[in-house]
């Protein structure tokens, strides 16, 4: 396997109030797939290789243009305009090992991801220590799905001399407006509401199918609106500390496999609703002394409406809101600079020891599912410790 990554950033500044900048970013990766081995396999030879043909790669390109302004008397405008581009392709076929046959095909895959946005938002300060912002997220992705069968099982990742398999027009549009205000009051309070409206349009144009399918090719559409809330107050004391509550109103986007599998026998019909999240969380973080931060809170999460596979059939399953989980837990985190009250740190150089810890506790509190309350969802680890030392130069 091979991975190149490269990383470029040039910033210009006419006046003091004025800041344009680039950011380009450039990742290729390439690795064998060489197969996964049964338990027998692996007991007769650990290093057994069934696909050693396969192989997968990953290519990702983005580039953002940027300009920040203050204009004076409290405002201020920060604008990004971004474009990218992500290849996933792979060359995949069934597993092989002495004396079996090799396969007879394999099956090339391309997924790209062709994106263009733009992140607008306008700061005004006001009073002593208020500030609202206003502003805009828009994006559109253009993301084609396409296979072909060969019967090289080396065939080169941009041959598409082979027979297509399967070939999708997929696109997606999404639009946001935001808000929200910082209120200073007496005794260090704060408290910070924020309204967001979220516009998401997801289409799926299919033109070839994989030949085992029998049903008729895929061409839905699915739009959906979600207006969000969110609320934080925050309390200063002692030297650089702060006690915080917030509580924020979230969804998931909708997927493209949530409009209809390309792989299963199902009939395309209505995408699930959203899964909607409110989330609560309190804690304290600030730096008691010189070099050494700390921040720990207490959180719980209540998911709703949470999409689930149900299978209707041994091969065929179809994505159903049928769950709710609840997520509570711990996070906490500490970290001490060596170099903060030296020289050095004057000169943006910082030598930092770090310890993180989170605490999880996740149930399904509701599911069509048998059996299903009571379990812990997928990915829901009941704890994660980090630790570490950092040296970073500014």
């Amino acid at each position: 396997s091979q991975r190149r990554q490269g990383d470029l950033y040039v910033a210009y500044r006419p006046t003091a109030q004025q800041l344009w900048w680039i950011d380009l970013h450039a990742i290729d990766a390439a690795s064998g797939d060489p197969g996964r081995l049964s338990y027998p396999q692996w007991r007769a030879d650990p290093n057994a290789t069934p696909t050693p043909y396969n192989r997968d790669w990953v290519n990702r390109y983005q580039l953002v243009l940027g300009h920040t302004r203050e204009f004076g008397d409290g405002w201020l405008l920060e604008g990004k305009l971004w474009f990218a581009w992500q290849d996933l392709a792979s060359r995949s076929a069934g597993g092989s090992l002495a004396p079996q046959r090799l396969p007879t095909s394999t099956t090339l895959q391309d997924e790209q991801f062709r994106t263009s946005g733009v992140d607008v938002r306008l700061r005004k300060k006001w009073g002593r220590g208020n500030a609202f912002t206003i502003g805009t997220v828009l994006f559109h992705g253009d993301d084609p799905f396409r296979q072909w069968t060969s019967p090289d099982l080396y065939v080169d990742r941009f041959d598409r001399n082979g027979k297509p398999r399967l070939v999708q027009a997929r696109s997606s549009d999404y639009a946001s407006i935001f808000a929200e205000n910082v209120f200073r009051l007496p005794h260090e309070i704060h408290i910070v509401p924020s309204v967001r409206l979220e516009r998401e349009r997801v289409a799926v144009d299919e033109a070839v199918k994989p030949p085992f399918l029998s049903r008729p090719l895929i061409d839905e559409a699915d739009a959906r609106t979600v207006p969000l809330l969110g609320l934080g107050i925050g309390n200063d004391f002692g030297h650089g500390n702060e006690t915080y509550f917030n509580v924020s109103q979230g969804w998931r986007p909708l997927r493209y496999f949530d409009m209809a599998s390309p792989f299963a026998n199902i009939v395309p019909g209505r995408a699930p609703d959203p899964s909607k999240a409110l989330s609560w969380e309190a804690g304290v973080h600030g730096v008691p002394v010189t070099g050494l931060y700390y921040d720990v809170s207490l959180f719980w999460i209540d998911f709703k409406n949470r999409i689930e596979a149900q299978h209707i059939n041994a091969t065929d399953v179809i994505e159903v809101n049928t769950g709710d989980t609840r997520h509570r837990g711990l996070e906490g985190q500490l970290n001490y600079d060596f170099l903060a009250a030296t020289a050095l740190s004057d000169r943006g150089e910082h030598l930092e020891a770090f310890a993180n810890i989170s605490l999880l506790d996740a149930r399904f509190t509701a599911s069509t599912i048998p059996g299903q309350v009571g379990k812990a969802p997928a990915y829901a680890p009941r704890y994660l410790a980090k630790a570490g030392v950092t040296w970073r130069v500014e």
